[in-house]
């Protein structure tokens, strides 16, 4: 587990620029935060000692209180869909006695003009190497909602097994419709709130260190509301007649295929492997030896 010292370098860098709303339509939830940013962050110093004073520089104008960690950040972004969000959001970190960060509380308030006012609380936990969790809660003053919980060790059995789960309800007020197919014009351009509850389950064998098999079964409830963009035409009005604009469900998210349309029902076995990293050495122009990782 990364140090509380590692871990304030990565929010302080990673946060800032990673706030955004609720997700767009298809995107992935599959992976907790990786603030691995801080390598970059000490990569950049020219000498260990120049990332270690920095470090320390940053730590003592942290305000801290026993094992608990208060970082005060402004939040801003901006997206083509949802123009500007402004705001701010207080990461609260809670360290082991060992001073590795267990606990991560971050609640968070952001403005923006089609949806008003939105506060959210997030919170992710890190039991051990292999253990993490991930609660949500979002709520707008208009349309946007946001809820999360998942679960995910990787040690399951000493190490054995695989098991993870999530589940997630949200209603996202800046979906976009064109049309179905690459030809579409952006003159077809529609809005529409997208509600959507989805629920995934996985399951899967630790082969070796580097390699495992992963089975996963997900079910996805999605509605179609009226979206809050007042510029642009609702869905309903342009496409009336697509298919499943009312609603659909679809028990997995891949499955068997046919010529006419993706079928809704089915399995997936999902084999990855990765190669661990080769170690080896560089010489500089000084004369002075490194290690590099690849």
């Amino acid at each position: 587990m990364l140090t509380r010292g590692r871990w304030l370098i990565g929010i302080l860098i990673a946060l800032p620029i990673q706030i955004s709303s609720a997700p767009a339509v298809g995107e992935s939830r599959d992976r907790l935060p990786e603030l691995r940013t801080e390598e970059r962050f000490l990569a950049s110093s020219e000498s260990p000692d120049e990332a270690d004073a920095a470090r320390g520089e940053v730590l003592k104008s942290l305000p801290a209180q026993g094992g608990y960690t208060v970082i005060p950040l402004p939040a801003f972004s901006y997206a083509r869909n949802e123009s500007y969000w402004i705001g701010g959001l207080v990461p609260i970190l809670r360290s082991s006695s060992k001073e590795e960060v267990e606990d991560i509380f971050a609640p968070q308030y952001l403005h923006n003009r089609f949806v008003g006012e939105t506060f959210t609380l997030n919170y992710y936990g890190y039991r051990s190497e292999t253990i993490q969790y991930r609660a949500i809660a979002s709520y707008s003053t208009i349309v946007e909602r946001n809820f999360e919980l998942a679960y995910k060790d990787t040690g399951v059995g000493g190490g054995r097994y695989i098991l993870a789960g999530e589940g997630t309800w949200f209603k996202n007020g800046f979906a976009r419709f064109f049309g179905i197919g690459n030809q579409t014009p952006e003159q077809n351009e529609t809005n529409y709130t997208l509600r959507s509850t989805r629920v995934k389950v996985s399951g899967g064998i630790n082969l070796g260190e580097s390699t495992s098999v992963l089975f996963t079964e997900r079910y996805t409830d999605v509605r179609v509301d009226r979206g809050v963009i007042p510029t642009l035409p609702q869905i309903r009005s342009l496409f009336p007649s697509i298919l499943g604009i009312e609603r659909a469900v679809c028990r997995s998210l891949h499955g068997a295929q046919s010529k006419s349309r993706p079928s809704c029902s089915g399995q997936v076995g999902t084999l990855f492997a990765r190669r661990p990293p080769i170690h080896c050495a560089w010489l500089g122009p000084d004369g002075v030896r490194g290690p590099v990782s690849h």
